[in-house]
């Protein structure tokens, strides 16, 4: 601890009274952090690039006031404008098709070599 913070506490001890942090009251330069909640909360599966542009700021400004606020991923895992009827006509269609050889999950997109079941 070094002696000029001790004579600091002092003279602030002296002057108010007690050695409480005065709170800062800080006006935000570029991006204030109500209106990204507020944007997070209207468009929660916004990209952080857009979001920099629609505060006209940098993706790093964005990444660290998301950080400071404490929020992280965002994005909904669930495909909301999934059809069960539409996927179980595609899923009967495919079911007249028979894939020969049983492929890696990550090479199932590329497989082109279906065969009709007869």
């Amino acid at each position: 601890m070094s002696e000029r913070a001790i004579f600091a506490w002092k003279k602030k001890l002296r002057e108010t009274g007690n050695l409480e942090r005065v709170p800062l009251n800080r006006k935000y330069r570029k991006l204030d952090p109500e209106k990204l909640v507020r944007y997070v909360e209207e468009h929660p599966n916004s990209y952080q690039r857009e979001m920099a542009s629609e505060f006209k700021v940098s993706t790093s400004c964005i990444s660290k006031a998301l950080r400071k606020l404490k929020i992280t991923v965002k994005k909904t895992r669930a495909y909301k404008k999934r059809d069960e009827e539409k996927r179980a006509d595609y899923e009967k269609a495919m079911s007249l098709y028979k894939n020969p050889l049983p492929l890696p999950i990550s090479l199932r997109r590329y497989s082109v070599c279906f065969s009709k079941v007869r």
